[in-house]
């Protein structure tokens, strides 16, 4: 059964968990199913110690719906528009909530 192994650990009383045991880089849809679940549950998951290429993370990433790109954001992977880097000259990057593309009829 898809989790039977991991170690989930819910990092508050309302949101967020950690876990553990599974390879997002070679999960099958069964297991992404539970992930999803998981997400659902707990609005929030950390992974730690994942290292997934970016092939792997856009696949990954592609299971829970279509991804898209930043409109004014540069993207420097040609092969990987779905991924963007957050930069900035000077101070932090989204160090505070915000949204991104809500001009968008159907933001992300």
């Amino acid at each position: 059964m898809a989790g039977e192994n991991w170690q989930i650990t819910k990092l508050s009383g309302s949101i967020g968990a950690e876990v553990r045991g599974v390879s997002l880089a070679n999960s099958n849809n069964e297991e992404k199913a539970a992930l999803e679940q998981l997400l659902l549950d707990h609005k929030v998951l950390f992974f730690p110690e994942q290292f997934l290429d970016m092939s792997d993370h856009v696949e990954f990433g592609r299971y829970f719906g279509d991804l898209e790109g930043h409109p004014n954001l540069g993207m420097p992977y040609e092969d990987f528009p779905e991924i963007f880097e957050l930069t900035a000259t000077t101070g932090g990057v989204a160090d505070e909530w915000h949204s991104d593309i809500t001009f968008q009829a159907q933001p992300a």
